[in-house]
């Protein structure tokens, strides 16, 4: 599935996660990727974000890295083409 522009919202980001990694079993390999923007403290700016409440308008990468260690899928590659990127370990 490929947001662009206004349909890549927070809530849809959501969604389709969810469709996805919620819903992979151990046989599947997801292949996710982004391009857009960053924010220097590691959280994936959506449509609508709102630079003055960046916490509840952005996607954590602490949140997605929680949600792939949830998810049942046999291996996650997400693939990100943002600013600040390269600043989140794998945990």
């Amino acid at each position: 599935m490929l947001l662009v522009d206004e349909e890549a919202t927070w809530s849809r980001i959501d969604e389709l996660l969810a469709q996805t990694l919620d819903a992979a079993t151990e046989q599947d390999v997801m292949l996710l990727t982004f391009s857009g923007h960053g924010t220097h403290n590691h959280r994936l700016v959506a449509h609508e974000t709102n630079l003055e409440n960046l916490a509840d308008t952005t996607i954590a990468m602490a949140n997605l890295a929680e949600r792939f260690r949830q998810s049942k899928a046999r291996h996650i590659l997400l693939v990100l083409d943002c600013c600040f990127s390269g600043g989140h370990r794998r945990k």
